[in-house]
């Protein structure tokens, strides 16, 4: 009596998935890794916008109380 079909694929089958699992959790982790980065970069870009706004108000407010002393 000979095994069914599907029996002698189940092998191949495990060796396959084995390897598009492995090719998978390379790419998860790629796509992982740019994520993070582009999450960083973006805090960074909106700290550095937070930082220059605030200078650029106070500054702002120091000429405008300097013209309103000169009057």
């Amino acid at each position: 009596m000979t095994s069914p079909e599907w029996m002698t694929a189940v092998p191949y089958t495990r060796t396959l998935l084995t390897v598009i699992f492995d090719w998978g959790g390379l790419v998860d982790t790629t796509i992982y890794t740019v994520l993070a980065t582009g999450t960083l970069g973006l805090m960074v870009l909106v700290t550095g916008g937070i930082i220059y706004l605030t200078a650029a108000e106070w500054r702002d407010r120091r000429r405008q109380e300097k013209e309103k002393r000169s009057r």
